[in-house]
């Protein structure tokens, strides 16, 4: 409720009205005569004699004369902070630090600064301030606040609040604006929701896509497997093929190899038997041919012999 009042821009009924300046006494004499245009009758303010110009002010000095001495009263009536601040209301007790710094700015060297240095100065002495001189400052306060909060449940149950509320005209915009304040955040709170329910569609969606794409992954995973197994059972079985092949050309080879050592063995053998029974008939004929050169030679002998004895 403090926060909706202080949005409260209403004026007191009673307070005395504030009389116009001379330049509007001037403008609304000229809107009367029909000029409209504000930057007319800023020009025609401008131009206007001193003369002409007096009888403007003197009004409005009297006037506001007369105001000055009806607000001094209104003021001094109370009525104006009782307007603006219930005067039932308890006032807020000061904390430690402001109970200490009312007696500090009496002192001399603080007395002589400015407003927000002297706060500065005084908000670095407290820092440093030993914990036994705050603690019956902060002891004060305690019991202050304590009592203060006590007599605030008293207030607003009595309900004083709401009276002088409604005595100011407040009550009404207060409650507009509370209830202003209650409908943003009821949509604030719906906008929240809102986007909360969206974002959890679209991490639902985000995860199902990533589910998917993942599932997916391991699908293409499983097919490259497969595939990279059936390339290599292919790969396995063309090897033994080839192994095979290899193997049988090598055993085609070595029995070629074979056979053909047979074959030369044979040729071999044969060459040899031609060549000892062609040795044989060689010897056989040499054999005979000495046989028949013995013959002979005997023949010759034996017929010389024979010459020779005839002789």
């Amino acid at each position: 409720m403090q926060t909706a009042m202080k949005a409260t821009a209403i004026r007191d009924p009673e307070r005395p009205k504030r009389p116009l300046s001379a330049y509007f006494r001037f403008a609304a004499a000229l809107r009367e005569k029909g000029t409209k245009d504000v930057s007319e009758i800023a020009v025609a303010w401008k131009k206007l004699p001193l003369a002409e110009k007096q009888p403007f002010e003197q009004a409005a000095s009297s006037d506001n004369a007369a105001y000055r001495k009806k607000f001094d009263e209104y003021k001094s009536s109370g009525k104006l902070d009782a307007f603006k601040r219930d005067p039932a209301k308890p006032k807020r007790p000061l904390s430690a630090f402001f109970l200490w710094a009312q007696q500090e700015r009496k002192s001399p060297d603080i007395a002589k600064l400015a407003v927000s240095e002297a706060g500065k100065v005084l908000g670095a002495r407290w820092k440093t301030l030993p914990a036994e001189k705050k603690a019956p400052l902060q002891q004060k306060s305690k019991a202050e606040s304590e009592a203060y909060n006590v007599q605030m449940k008293t207030y607003k149950e009595s309900g004083a609040e709401a009276k002088w509320l409604g005595r100011t005209g407040r009550l009404d915009i207060v409650r507009k604006a509370e209830a202003k304040k209650q409908a943003e955040k009821q949509k604030a709170d719906d906008a929240k929701a809102k986007k909360k329910a969206k974002d959890a569609a679209e991490k639902a969606k985000a995860k199902a896509k990533a589910v998917k794409e993942k599932e997916t992954e391991k699908a293409k995973l499983r097919k490259a497997k497969l595939q990279a197994a059936a390339e290599k059972a292919k790969l396995a079985k063309q090897k033994e093929r080839e192994a095979k092949e290899k193997a049988k050309e090598k055993a085609r080879v070595a029995k070629e190899k074979e056979t053909a050592a047979k074959e030369k063995a044979k040729a071999k053998a044969k060459l040899a038997a031609e060549k000892k029974k062609a040795k044989a008939a060689q010897d056989k004929l040499k054999a005979k041919e000495a046989l028949l050169k013995k013959r002979a030679k005997a023949k010759a002998a034996a017929a010389k012999k024979k010459a020779k004895a005839k002789s």
